[in-house]
């Protein structure tokens, strides 16, 4: 926490971090820009490192004060800030998401991605398999990084084509296919008694594959309890939100319903593609056809929605929905300082931890004779009255000078 609380949200926060008054006091001594940190955006080096690439990270005020001088020449101290921080983990509950076990259903099947009802990475069969790895080698020989649809799987004599007859799509690495069980059950029954039935003449590779078929069929065809409990608790609409996933590759979010638009134009999502309200369908269209990109905080709102609309719970009870716990009994003050070498052209952070109420007051003192500091070595002693006498000197001899002709 950067700043003052100045909304409900922000003290509710501070309230959820339990920032003390004089910690939040201090936050007040704050310039007006203080978007920065080490290890945010573009400030951000790689840790353990040394030299004027580095950040540095203290312990206290006392190992601060002892390493560093307001007045060294390799110091120059560009910005600083006051936050309150206090040590936390991931949630184990929402596996850090803040989204309740149930709502991930749907938040996680937004990104086709990392979707439930995404179809799973095709995987090639015995010969074909061998002959699609052959030509992997030969593209790689040539320089050329092969490409694989996750979806959809290429003939030998061509990686990017799409020959659906030299696959079984029947594999997860996220363990999530039961979601779209239904839809490849004919599909495994026949993998399952058929074609990955071992055959006199198999090689090792071949007879591999295909017990991992038979394996991984066996499994598909058992029913998901978390997706049974899932649909007996929401009912109609949540199958409905499971039957649009499957519809379009694993992604609700070309699919979104009018309730889900009205929340994106009234956070003023949308305004920079629709001049007035937009229906559904021409949100959904343009999303199919490429002029329209959602991002992650479209996501939260529509997602947010859907979960209101099915009546499934939306933030995590284990966190509230902050993706995280606390680790630490208390927060702490840190100061953050942006520390600048001129000579080397480096700067860097530097992160003084656990600062006491009483050590405020010292800290504060210390910036400021920084502050002095630097404006004498970077500007050179320039001062505004210095430079008002200076130009009431030009005045002058410019008046002289107009009068003398």
């Amino acid at each position: 926490m950067k700043s003052y609380p100045k909304s409900e949200q922000d003290w509710q926060w501070a309230e959820e971090l339990g920032a003390k008054p004089w910690m939040l006091k201090a936050l007040l001594l704050n310039p007006d820009y203080t978007g920065w940190s080490p290890g945010d955006d573009d400030f951000y080096r790689v840790p353990g490192g040394e030299g004027w690439s580095s950040h540095v990270f203290l312990g206290s005020w006392p190992e601060f004060k002892a390493l560093w001088s307001p007045d060294a020449n390799d110091n120059l101290i560009a910005s600083f800030h006051f936050r309150i921080d206090r040590d936390a983990k991931h949630c184990e509950a929402c596996g850090g998401l803040g989204a309740h076990a149930d709502a991930q259903w749907v938040t996680r099947s937004w990104w086709d991605m990392e979707s439930p009802f995404a179809p799973p990475p095709p995987v090639l069969l015995g010969e074909q398999l061998a002959a699609f790895e052959a030509l992997l080698r030969e593209r790689q020989k040539g320089g050329v990084a092969p490409k694989v649809r996750r979806s959809q799987a290429a003939g030998v004599a061509d990686i990017d084509a799409v020959d659906p007859s030299l696959l079984d799509e029947m594999t997860s690495s996220r363990g999530t296919v039961a979601a779209w069980r239904e839809s490849r059950k004919a599909f495994l029954e026949q993998e399952a008694s058929g074609m990955s039935r071992p055959a006199e003449g198999d090689s090792p590779e071949v007879a591999l594959e295909k017990a991992k078929i038979r394996e991984f069929a066996a499994a598909m065809l058992q029913p998901d309890p978390d997706l049974a409990r899932m649909l007996k608790a929401y009912g109609e609409p949540f199958r409905q939100h499971c039957i649009a996933a499957l519809r379009n590759g694993g992604t609700w979010k070309m699919d979104l319903t009018q309730d889900e638009v009205d929340a994106l134009w009234e956070k003023q999502r949308l305004g920079l593609e629709f001049p007035e309200r937009p229906t559904a369908e021409q949100v959904n269209l343009r999303a199919k056809e490429g002029t329209l990109h959602h991002d992650g905080l479209n996501q939260w709102y529509c997602t947010r929605r859907r979960c209101e609309r099915l009546g499934i719970p939306f933030d995590c009870p284990g966190c509230k929905g902050t993706g995280q716990v606390w680790a630490a009994p208390e927060p702490t003050l840190e100061l953050v300082l942006w520390a600048l070498h001129p000579r080397k052209g480096a700067s860097r952070g530097v992160v003084i931890k656990g600062i006491k109420e009483e050590e405020v007051r010292l800290a504060v003192r210390w910036l400021r004779r920084a502050a002095a500091s630097a404006a004498k070595k970077v500007w050179g002693g320039i001062s505004l009255k210095k430079r008002k006498k200076e130009e009431a000197q030009c005045r002058r001899n410019s008046k002289s000078g107009s009068t003398s002709r």
